[in-house]
Order: C-alpha cells, then structure tokens, then sequence
C-alpha cells in the first residue's frame, strides 16, 4: 500500500493519538478478596492428622527396633566362649561334606559315560523324550 508523503506524518500522529487515548488515564488497582475453601481446609486437616499417625508408627517401630537389637546383643553375651571353635569345627565338617559330594558328581558323570559306552542302543533309548 503506497501511502503519499504528505498523509504518512498525520497519519502516524492520529495513530499515536488514538492508542493513548484508548487506555485509561489511569490504572486500577485490582483487589482480591481472599477465598476460604472449607472442604480443602478440612482435608488438609485429616491429612496431616494421617501423616501424623504414621510418623508416630514409624517412631515406635524404630523403638522396637532398638530394643530387639539390644536383646540380641544381650543373647550373644550370654554366649559360650568356645563358640568359636565349635564353629570352626562345623565349618571345617562342612568342608569335607562339600569335598566329598564334588568327588560324587564326578563318579556319577564317568558311572554315565562308562554306560553310554557299553551300551549305546540302550541309553539312547533311555535319554530320547
């Protein structure tokens, strides 16, 4: 749009001219009345009474915690010095057990190969599903 020279300046002005005009000489400050939602008051309520509840839950097992492990501490007290050999002695047992039952599997695995070997139609037949 081709405006010519001579409107572009009293165009610009009545344009500037109408902008501060369409605001208001002045600002209005806006007031807010403040809102008391009784029902979320209420819930907020039951809430924390809830959350207060569990915290008081939480307090207690954390007593009952405590006095378990004192109670454990005063059982193994009471323990006999020579727990520690006899211990030592099951664990060495233990041991041997372990030993034993690997030189097990090992005859059972060659017991399985020794088998197979003899009798290869039999075990074929034996293992298929």
């Amino acid at each position: 749009m081709n405006i010519p020279p001579k409107f572009k300046r009293p165009l610009f002005a009545a344009m500037i001219g109408a902008l501060t005009l369409s605001q208001p000489a002045y600002q209005a400050h806006a007031f807010a009345l403040p809102v008391f939602d009784a029902g979320a008051f209420g819930q907020n309520i039951v809430d924390a009474a809830k959350t207060l509840q569990q915290i008081n839950n939480q307090i207690s097992q954390l007593q009952n915690d405590a006095q378990m492990l004192i109670n454990q501490a005063k059982n193994l007290i009471k323990l006999p010095g020579s727990i520690a050999a006899n211990l030592q002695s099951s664990l060495h047992q233990l041991d041997n057990l372990i030993r034993n039952a690997g030189g097990v599997a090992y005859k059972i695995s060659e017991i399985d190969q020794k088998f197979q070997d003899l009798y290869p139609d039999e075990y074929s037949s034996a293992t298929r599903p």
